[in-house]
């Protein structure tokens, strides 16, 4: 099966959204290895229940807010604690955040992401833009 070739064009302004960063995958959730089902985590309702607010604020009624293939682009706050920190840790519950809350229709339609530390964001804190991705011929 061949796919079209993508290219990135942005039709719309950007969509910017930012609140608290979320916790690594491993605090976010947890493992019932009764069922060897995963589940959220305290840590993790706490962050999406704050996140979820903040974000809230910032977004238009509409839902989707950007409808189709988008491209994301992650942005955090650098943490400055000395210890090993995985950037790509940080994209599923942010990714499962913008679904949650219709501003994309699903993590599916991400064709493009973008994820980097920035120093001009608090520590701990998201920056997420979104803009519609268009396939070209």
């Amino acid at each position: 099966m061949t796919y079209p070739p993508y290219q990135f064009q942005p039709l719309a302004p950007s969509l910017v959204v930012e609140f608290p960063s979320p916790p690594s995958v491993n605090k976010m959730y947890g493992t019932n290895w009764q069922t060897r089902r995963r589940f959220l985590s305290k840590d993790g309702e706490q962050w999406f229940k704050a996140a979820a607010t903040e974000a809230k604020r910032q977004l238009p009624p509409t839902a989707p807010c950007v409808p189709g293939p988008v491209a994301v682009t992650y942005e955090f706050g650098r943490i400055l604690d000395n210890r090993v920190r995985d950037l790509m840790n940080l994209e599923k519950a942010t990714s499962d955040l913008l679904v949650k809350l219709s501003v994309i229709g699903g993590d599916h339609l991400i064709q493009q992401a973008t994820l980097r530390w920035v120093n001009d964001l608090p520590e701990r804190r998201a920056r997420v833009t979104i803009q519609p991705f268009v396939v070209t011929p």
